[in-house]
């Protein structure tokens, strides 16, 4: 998912973040080195990750087991890491 995660992000152009691997999981890399970056950057990022997150999920079907309380067949974490 995150990597699908990332080509929605790409095409939206709200945000251009990278791949990496952490613990062997892809996860999605935010470089915010920018001297321009603002806090409102940063909470455009995670309002889109959560929006096209929640479409992907959708697509895979997995948005009906939020309903039923039922666990998902696929793992889904959302972990922030700040460096």
């Amino acid at each position: 998912m995150n990597s699908a995660l990332i080509i929605a992000l790409h095409e939206s152009g709200i945000s251009v973040p990278s791949a990496t691997t952490i613990n062997g999981q892809l996860a999605i890399r935010a470089a915010l080195f920018n001297h321009r970056t603002e806090v409102w950057d940063i909470d455009a990022l995670l309002a889109a990750c959560l929006r096209f997150g929640a479409e992907l999920a959708q697509d895979a079907g997995d948005a009906s087991y939020a309903f039923t309380g039922k666990k998902s067949p696929h793992r889904v974490r959302a972990e922030i890491y700040f460096f």
